[in-house]
């Protein structure tokens, strides 16, 4: 979610069918709530007069909780709570009559159990593996090795003097002068 007014939003707190609970941090760097009308549900104006409406109702009643700042004009109208007084996020969203839902926080505690041996000790060898991309020192034990010596070849023959005759001249290419 885009960072709304002055605030970013860090996590969501909970939800419902009409709106969002958003932890956020102002400029400032304090916590707030901030519940914020779906963009589909704030096309209809009565939604938008019942979510500004009922945000000012809470604010007014005792024991109610005053918002920091709201603008009930943007495209997704929204208001923000200091999170030091409560969930004024969720108690907006709950007044509104969605079914809300607020997102788990606290996750299950890894259950332990008793190590156990998933396989047998390693057992010695007689040799080590065979790596077929490895470089060995000897033949690869596949390679086929001669059992009689082979005959080494020739000494290279370019301090011999050449005897050969030059090819015929192709047409197009010049001739060096000889």
């Amino acid at each position: 979610m885009q960072p709304v007014g002055p605030y970013r939003f860090t996590h969501v707190l909970g939800g419902s069918p009409v709106g969002k609970a958003w932890a956020a941090i102002d400029e400032q760097g304090r916590f707030v709530t901030v519940a914020v009308l779906e963009t589909t549900v704030a096309g209809d104006q009565r939604w938008r007069e019942a979510f500004a409406a009922t945000a000012n109702s809470l604010a007014q009643t005792p024991g109610g909780q005053a918002y920091a700042y709201a603008d009930f004009s943007a495209a997704a109208p929204w208001v923000a709570y200091p999170a030091d007084v409560g969930p004024g996020a969720e108690k907006l969203l709950r007044a509104l009559g969605g079914d809300y839902q607020p997102v788990p926080t606290e996750m299950e505690p890894p259950m332990s159990a008793p190590p156990q041996q998933v396989s047998a000790p390693p057992q010695p060898t007689s040799a080590p593996p065979h790596l077929p991309w490895a470089m060995h020192a000897g033949p690869v034990p596949t390679q086929p090795v001669p059992s009689t010596p082979q005959p080494d070849s020739a000494p290279p023959a370019w301090d011999a003097p050449t005897t050969s005759t030059p090819v015929q001249p192709t047409s197009g290419v010049p001739q060096s002068p000889a």
